[in-house]
């Protein structure tokens, strides 16, 4: 009788596929890209806006990750953040800017001269501008072109 009933759990078990229904996502692309362009620039910082870029219709895109390296001619502020106790980046540095990400959120981190982004939204976003960074340029250097800055990482989920 043990063997019967370990059997049927087993089996029950087996039946169950863990699927809920409905439809499945659209699998991840990457055609769409994150670029920088540079605003604005002087001896002691420089503004730069971040953008969606790449043929996206509206709403496609629910999520966004990727990794900012930036230039070793600058950094930005940060503060520790006191529910993880890691590093973050200032909101006077690094803050939602534009409309292709309204109605998301946007969380970013901060490590060996990288800004670590990830963004979600449940209606989706747009091609366009969505954050502001403002970068201080270190003592003896001059502000990067915004190509110096590289997107490593890019994960884009439709």
């Amino acid at each position: 009788m043990k063997k019967l009933m370990l059997a049927l759990v087993a089996f029950s078990l087996l039946g169950c596929g863990g699927g809920g229904g409905g439809t499945a996502a659209a699998p991840p692309t990457t055609s769409p890209t994150v670029a920088v362009s540079t605003v604005a620039t002087s001896a002691t910082s420089a503004t730069y806006k971040l953008s969606l870029a790449g043929s996206v219709a509206a709403g496609a895109v629910k999520g966004v990750q990727f990794s900012l390296k930036l230039p070793d001619s600058v950094t930005i502020k940060t503060t520790i953040d006191p529910g993880t106790s890691g590093v973050v980046p200032d909101p006077s540095s690094f803050y939602w800017s534009g409309t292709a990400f309204s109605g998301g959120t946007m969380l970013a981190g901060f490590s060996s001269g990288s800004l670590n982004i990830g963004a979600i939204s449940t209606t989706g976003f747009s091609a366009g501008e969505f954050a502001t960074l403002v970068c201080d340029v270190k003592t003896g250097m001059t502000a990067p072109s915004s190509s110096e800055f590289t997107v490593n990482s890019l994960t884009i989920t439709n």
